[in-house]
């Protein structure tokens, strides 16, 4: 999301007459677009804005993002050079409050608020060839997960109408766009807070099928999943809906019950275990990657075996893991039975390096395996004689594909023959001459 922010911030400002820099020492303006829901991304934040002072006194640098809503004003009092502040509901503002900011030098603004309805905002069409576009469809989260901020940093659940949803994505693909991946914090619950929900029947599934209607579309994804709200009737689109892709992001957070209900979940493993099988007995393709945190408080070695025990049953393709943190205001801050530092970290080794085998062998399985793979850009490591290209095949493994001559081939899908598994992605070669 916060990707598809910035991206939309950024062509903006270039329609809106601000050329884009190309160090950050010739800058007049730097905006971070900011995470906070792990400690991380927080302090890399920190380090960025106290190198661009060093760097570039005179610089007006704006902050975005989760870490502008949890620390606000006090980021006034960090730098000097800080400016202003915004959030993802008042993006569409910051345009024409940087211009205002640039007239007046002595000037500082904090523009967060969260507004009662979703917070709409132009349509920036793509100036190039781009074969895949994100698009909004909720801001915030109704949801009450013991470890996350989101709530306080991105405000309740807002549904945005079908309507505009449906007119972004027709105009997207219009101008070329073959992929659309729609985002939210919990996609699962779009529009609950807009109807009452009936009979059991997901809102979402209604949005998936209306939107598999246009045309030129090739290929719909969609993220992030929570396990509670994944109706029967999302499911069934996935064999249902030919143009929805055959991957889905589930996070699980902990394979142990006593874990998943301290985090404030609201499901257990037998229910995630039922999701994933009616999941593989509709697409049994599918490609289910997860998010795991190890050493959230409480946490015994058994609880910590029950994560490894998931990872072998369930066999994911892919997960990202990370160590418990505490963050600020967030419910767990306040548990006892912190982990300690050490044991967190061999925890988090163990489970990676178990899912490093699971990951390695789901991309194995694609070796000799005929697919079709959208291509989205030049490879950033090119072969010495040929022209190399990334795209994603229907599973969302990276795909490099090296072609006999350069093309400009941004948005063609290509079929591809898989001849080799690395690490994290896939080599393929061309079925057909270009």
């Amino acid at each position: 999301m916060n990707t598809h922010d910035s991206d939309w911030l950024k062509k903006t400002l270039r329609l809106k007459g601000f050329p884009e820099a190309q160090t950050p020492e010739e800058a007049d303006i730097v905006l971070i677009n900011t995470c906070s829901v792990r400690k991380k991304p927080e302090q890399k934040a920190y380090e960025l804005i106290s190198w661009l002072d060093s760097i570039n006194p005179g610089i007006l640098i704006g902050v975005g993002g989760c870490l502008a809503v949890q620390v606000g004003n006090g980021l006034f009092e960090r730098s000097a050079s800080i400016r202003l502040l915004f959030n993802s509901d008042t993006l569409s503002a910051v345009p024409e409050e940087l211009k205002n900011l640039m007239d007046d030098q002595e000037k500082r603004l904090n523009l967060i608020h969260f507004p009662v309805f979703y917070p709409e905002r132009n349509t920036v069409l793509p100036t190039k060839v781009e074969a895949g576009a994100f698009v909004n469809i909720m801001q915030g989260c109704d949801n009450a997960c013991a470890y996350c901020i989101v709530p306080s940093v991105r405000g309740r659940q807002r549904s945005r109408n079908m309507e505009d949803i449906l007119a972004e994505c027709a105009t997207l693909v219009e101008h070329g766009v073959k992929e659309i991946t729609l985002l939210g914090q919990n996609v699962n619950s779009w529009a609950q807070d807009l109807w009452p929900k009936a009979g059991g029947k997901s809102f979402f599934s209604e949005l998936l099928k209306a939107l598999s209607k246009l045309d030129k579309l090739q290929r719909i994804r969609f993220t992030t999943s929570h396990p509670k709200d994944l109706s029967d009737d999302v499911i069934d689109a996935f064999t249902e809906l030919p143009k929805l892709c055959p991957h889905l992001h589930l996070p699980l957070q902990s394979g142990s019950d006593k874990i998943l209900k301290a985090m404030g979940r609201k499901y257990d493993m037998p229910r995630y275990r039922a999701l994933a099988t009616a999941l593989r007995r509709a697409r049994p393709d599918i490609s289910i990657t997860t998010d795991l945190i190890v050493g959230f408080p409480g946490e015994t070695d058994q609880d910590f075996r029950d994560n490894l025990t998931a990872i072998k049953d369930l066999a994911f393709d892919a997960s990202f893991s990370f160590k418990y943190n505490d963050r600020p205001g967030a419910p767990s801050a306040s548990l006892p039975g912190k982990i300690a530092e050490k044991v967190k970290a061999e925890r988090l080794a163990e489970l990676q390096e178990l899912q490093t085998g699971f990951t390695s062998t789901a991309l194995q399985r694609m070796v000799g395996l005929k697919t079709e793979v959208l291509l989205e850009k030049e490879s950033r490591k090119q072969d010495a004689e040929r022209n190399s290209w990334q795209g994603r095949d229907p599973h969302n493994y990276v795909v490099n594909v090296c072609l006999p001559q350069p093309h400009n081939l941004i948005g063609a899908t290509l079929p591809v023959r898989i001849t080799e598994a690395k690490r994290h992605s896939l080599i393929g070669e061309p079925e057909t001459g270009i």
